[in-house]
C-alpha cells in the first residue's frame, strides 16, 4: 500500500507481501557424496532436532547425486554405474547406515554399454514414475514395469556433451540440462519427450556462462537459475535465455563459491564449492547482508540440494494419468502428453505419438548379427550371440583369420575349458602333412624345398637339426626365397614344376602375396574380414547392406530421414503428414504418389490407409471456398488450406479479377508450386507442393534416385539412365551430321564462287540497244529523249542520276573511240 503495486501469489501460495507455499513448512534435502539428511530451513540450525539423517552409503561408495519422490518418501541414490532405491534399503536405527541388497538396485548400466559407461545425472518425474538418466552422451527415460518387472528404456537425446546437471519442470513439461561439450559450455532446454531441443545459453556467445554446475527452476515464476563455479555467480534467465540477471556473486578471495542450488518461495539455497557450506539468501536481495548459514563449513562434498514440500512436488493437472496404454510410455510436454513405445517395443498398429490408444508389442529382435543370432537381453536391449568361430558386437570378427599358418585348418575346441579372459573356447589347428605345431608353424620334416637335414654333434647346438639349403633357398627350414621376395608372412615352396613360388597366408594373393583380399572390397565404411574359406566378407554399418555394403537400407520419400534406432534397426523418420515404411502414405488424404516422388514405376508399392484421422490433419470444416475456378490445396507452411487461383484471378478466395492488369502470379511458380501475394508488398511468393522441388520459384529439384536411375531436372523425376543416355547420343549424332552437311555446302559454294571469272561477250553488230548507258552517243527523238512522266517515275530514269547503270569501263571505251575519230 502506498507504493502503487499489489502482490498476487501464484496458485498454491498465499501471503500479502511475501508469498509462502501452502501445506507443511517443508524440509531441505542436503545430499553429500556420503549421506542424505533433511533440515528445517526455517529453524535455527543449532537445534539437534533440526537435522534428520535419512541414510548413509557404505564406506567404499560415493554418491554423485540424489533424486526423490516426495509423496511416498522414496529416495534414489545415484552412483557411477547404478541407481539404488531406498524402498529396498534397510536403515539401522541411530546410525542411519543402510545395508544394500540385490533388490535395492533400481537401475544399473549394462556390460553392452561399455566398461567406461558412467551415469552423470538423474531426475525423477513423480507423476509418471519415470527416471530421466543422463549416461555418457545420451539422455533417456527408464522405468520398471510394476506388473511384469521388466525394465524399459526410451532414448530421448543422443550424442550431447557431458551433462553436469539435469532438471525437470514437470508442471510446464520442460527438461533443462547443462553440459560441457568439447570446446563449449551450454545450457539447453527441450520438451520432456526430447523434442524441440535448443540451446539457451552458451560460453561461445558473449561469454554468457563458463562452467555451469547446477540448475534450479522457480516453479512459481518459471525462471531458470544456474550456478557457475568459474564465474562465481548465481544467475537467472527466462526459458528463452533472455532477461538475464545476476542473483549472487562473490569475489576471488571468498570461499563461498556457488556449486549446487535450489530455489523455493522467495529464497535461494546455495551449497558452496569445496567449503561445503549451505547458505540461505533472498532471491531478490541486492546484497548478501542478512544471509543465513544453514550448514557450517567443512564436511563431505555436497552433490544435491532439493526442497521437500507439497508445492515443490505437485502439478495442477496430471495430464498423463490414464492417458496412455499400460504398454506405452507417457511423456509430458508443454501442451498435451505424448505416448511412445519403449526402445525394445513397437506399435501394434500404425499410430501417432499423441494417440492415447497407442498399444506397444515386443519388437522382433532385428539386430543384424553377421554370424550369430539376435537375443533380447534382460534389460530389453538386443545383443548378438555369436557362432563359436566369430566374435565382436555384431559377430563380425572371424577368430580364425590368420590363426593357423601354412594352410592349416582352424577349428574350435569345444571339449576344452573356456578361456577365462575372453569367455570363448580355444582355437586349434589341423596341419597339412609337411607341418606341425599348435599353429602349423613348424615343418614336420626337418627341411623344405629339398634341403638336407643335418644333426649338430658339436658346440652349443649339439643334438639340434640344421638345414643345408639348395641354391636359391634360405631360412631355418629353407622356406625363404630371397630372389622371389614373398610378403605378408608367406613362405616359398616349390610348385609342381619344381620352381619356387610364394605360398600365401589366408587373406592375401598375388605373385608375392602382396595384395590383401580385403583391399577396397567393402564400401561405405564396411569392415572386411576373411571367412573360413579365405574369401573376403563385409560386416556392414547399420545403414547399409549387400555383399560389399553397396546398398542403402532406407529409401525414404517425401522428406523422410533414414535413422538407426537404439536396437540398430533402420527406419524412416517421416514428417507430417507422411507415414509408412518409406513415408509413402499421406495420412490426411491417404494417397501414395510414389511415382511422383522419385520412385521408378517398378518400385511403387501398395499403401494402406490409417484407420484413424491424425490430429494434425485439417478438419472437414477447414476446407476453403475457392471461386472462379480456383482449387483448394493444403500447404505445410500454412495453418489451413489456401486457394490456388487461375491466371485471371487472385485473392484468398480468388475473388479479385485482374482487368487490363498483369497478374504477378501468372507463370511465376514452376513445378506445381502455389503462388500467393505477400500481404504488405504484393510480391508473389511460391510454396512448393512437391517436396522434391526447391528454390524461390520451385524451379529446383532435390531428388535422390535409386541405382541405375538419373534425375530429370525439368520434370524432377527419376528416369532410366540408359534410355536417357541413348536418346541423347542419337540427338547428338543427328546434330553433328547436320553441322557437317552445312559446313560442306558452305565450302562448296565459296569454292565455286572463287573459280568463276569475268564473263564478257562482245556485243554483236546490228543489235538495237535500249540501255540508257548508251544514251551518250545515240541520237534520240524528242519522244524518246523526254519519256512521259509516268515512265520516268516508274523507271526512275535520269541522265544525271547516279541511280543509272553507268558502267565506268564502257564510259572509258566510248571516250577513247571519240578521240580516235577526231584524230
Amino acid at each position: 500500500p502506498g507504493r502503487g503495486f499489489v502482490c498476487h501469489c501464484a496458485e498454491g501460495y498465499a501471503g500479502n507481501v511475501s508469498c509462502s507455499a501452502r501445506g507443511d513448512s517443508g524440509l531441505l534435502l542436503i545430499a553429500t557424496d556420503k549421506e542424505v539428511k533433511l533440515i528445517d530451513p526455517y529453524k535455527n540450525r543449532s537445534e539437534p532436532e533440526n537435522v534428520q539423517h535419512v541414510f548413509r552409503v557404505p564406506e567404499d561408495e560415493l554418491m554423485s547425486s540424489v533424486a526423490a519422490h516426495y509423496a511416498d518418501r522414496t529416495y534414489f541414490a545415484v552412483f557411477k554405474r547404478r541407481i539404488v532405491s531406498t524402498n529396498s534399503l534397510t536403515v539401522k536405527p541411530h546410525t542411519g547406515k543402510p545395508s544394500f541388497n540385490s533388490s535395492s538396485v533400481f537401475y544399473e548400466t549394462s556390460p553392452l554399454d561399455g566398461p567406461d559407461s558412467v551415469i552423470h545425472a538423474a531426475a525423477y518425474d513423480w507423476t509418471t514414475r519415470l527416471m530421466y538418466i543422463a549416461r555418457d552422451e545420451d539422455i533417456f527415460v527408464y522405468r520398471t514395469n510394476q506388473e511384469t518387472g521388466l525394465k524399459q528404456y526410451k532414448t530421448l537425446l543422443q550424442e550431447i556433451g557431458q551433462v553436469q546437471s539435469l532438471l525437470l519442470d514437470v508442471e510446464r513439461g520442460l527438461m533443462f540440462w547443462s553440459e560441457i561439450a568439447k570446446r563449449d559450455a551450454v545450457i539447453s532446454v527441450a520438451h520432456m519427450d526430447g523434442t524441440n531441443a535448443r540451446t539457451i545459453l552458451s560460453s561461445k556467445r558473449h561469454g554468457e556462462i563458463s562452467w555451469p554446475t547446477d540448475l534450479a527452476v522457480d516453479r512459481a515464476t518459471g525462471r531458470l537459475y544456474y550456478a557457475d563455479v568459474k564465474l562465481r555467480t548465481v544467475e537467472s534467465v527466462n526459458v528463452n535465455g533472455k532477461d538475464r540477471k545476476t542473483v549472487w556473486s562473490v569475489d576471488k578471495s571468498s570461499r563461498q563459491v556457488p556449486y549446487k542450488i535450489e530455489v523455493f518461495e522467495d529464497f535461494l539455497y546455495i551449497a558452496t564449492y569445496q567449503s561445503s557450506m549451505v547458505i540461505k539468501a533472498h532471491k531478490h536481495a541486492r546484497s548478501q547482508h542478512g544471509n543465513e548459514t544453514l550448514s557450517g563449513e567443512g564436511g563431505p562434498r555436497i552433490v544435491r540440494l532439493l526442497m521437500m514440500q507439497d508445492q515443490a512436488h505437485s502439478v495442477t493437472h496430471d495430464s498423463c494419468k490414464d492417458f496412455c496404454h499400460d504398454s506405452a510410455v507417457c511423456l509430458r510436454t508443454p501442451t498435451v502428453p505424448v505416448c511412445v513405445c519403449p526402445d525394445d517395443m513397437v506399435p501394434e498398429r500404425k499410430s501417432l505419438a499423441r494417440d492415447g490408444n497407442l498399444t506397444c508389442v515386443d519388437a522382433a529382435c532385428r539386430l543384424q548379427c553377421h554370424r550369430g543370432k539376435c537375443h533380447m537381453g534382460p534389460n530389453g536391449i538386443p545383443h548378438c550371440k555369436c557362432d563359436p568361430l566369430y566374435t565382436g558386437t555384431r559377430c563380425e570378427i572371424y577368430r580364425c583369420n590368420g590363426w593357423c599358418k601354412n594352410r592349416g585348418s582352424c577349428y574350435v575346441d569345444t571339449a576344452a575349458s573356456l578361456d577365462p579372459a575372453t569367455g570363448l573356447y580355444p582355437l586349434k589347428c589341423r596341419c597339412p602333412p609337411e607341418w606341425a605345431g599348435d599353429r602349423c608353424q613348424t615343418p614336420d620334416k626337418c627341411c623344405l624345398n629339398g634341403g638336407t637335414c643335418l644333426n649338430m654333434e658339436k658346440g652349443l647346438n649339439k643334438g639340434l637339426n640344421k638345414c643345408s639349403c639348395p641354391p636359391g633357398y634360405t631360412g631355418q627350414w629353407c622356406e625363404l626365397c630371397p630372389d622371389l621376395g614373398c610378403q605378408n608372412g608367406a613362405i616359398c615352396l616349390r610348385d609342381e614344376f619344381g620352381q619356387p613360388a610364394c605360398n600365401c597366408t589366408p587373406g592375401f594373393e598375388g605373385p608375392r602375396c602382396e595384395r590383401p583380399h580385403c583391399d577396397g572390397f567393402c564400401l561405405n565404411g564396411g569392415t572386411c574380414v576373411m571367412s573360413e574359406h579365405g574369401s573376403p566378407v563385409c560386416a556392414c554399418p547399420g545403414l547399409f547392406e549387400g555383399k560389399r555394403c553397396e546398398t542403402e537400407k532406407c529409401r525414404c520419400l517425401n522428406g523422410g530421414t533414414c535413422i538407426l534406432s537404439r536396437d540398430n534397426v533402420t527406419k524412416c523418420d517421416c514428417p507430417q503428414p507422411w507415414i509408412g515404411p518409406s513415408c509413402e502414405v499421406n495420412a490426411c488424404d491417404c494417397t501414395c504418389p510414389g511415382a511422383n516422388f522419385g520412385l521408378p514405376p517398378s518400385s511403387s508399392s501398395t499403401c494402406s490407409c490409417p484407420s484413424f484421422t491424425p490430429s494434425y490433419c485439417p478438419k472437414p470444416t477447414e476446407y476453403c471456398h475457392c471461386r472462379n475456378g480456383g482449387t483448394c490445396v493444403h500447404l505445410d507452411s500454412q495453418p489451413g488450406p489456401v486457394c490456388r487461383c487461375t491466371d485471371d484471378y487472385i485473392g484468398t478466395e480468388c475473388e479479385i479479377q485482374y482487368l487490363g492488369l498483369h497478374n504477378p502470379c501468372n507463370n511465376f511458380c514452376a513445378g506445381n508450386g502455389v503462388c500467393t501475394l505477400v500481404k504488405d508488398s504484393g510480391r508473389p511468393f511460391c510454396t512448393c507442393l512437391d517436396r522434391t522441388r526447391t528454390g524461390e520459384r520451385c524451379e529446383g529439384c532435390k531428388l535422390s534416385c535409386p541405382e541405375d536411375y538419373c534425375v530429370d531436372k525439368d520434370e524432377c523425376a527419376c528416369v532410366d539412365c540408359s534410355s536417357g543416355a541413348s536418346t541423347a547420343l542419337v540427338l547428338f549424332a543427328v546434330l553433328l551430321l547436320l553441322l557437317v552437311l552445312l559446313a560442306f555446302s558452305y565450302y562448296h559454294v565459296r569454292r565455286k564462287a572463287r573459280r568463276r571469272g569475268f564473263d564478257h561477250s562482245r556485243i554483236r553488230e546490228n543489235v538495237e540497244i535500249t540501255n540508257p548507258m548508251y544514251e551518250g552517243h545515240l541520237e534520240l527523238t524528242d519522244e524518246l529523249a523526254t519519256p512521259p512522266e509516268s515512265v520516268r517515275c516508274a523507271l526512275n530514269i535520269s541522265r544525271t542520276s547516279r541511280g543509272n547503270f553507268d558502267n565506268p569501263v564502257y564510259a572509258m571505251m566510248e571516250e577513247k573511240a571519240n578521240l580516235l575519230e577526231a584524230g
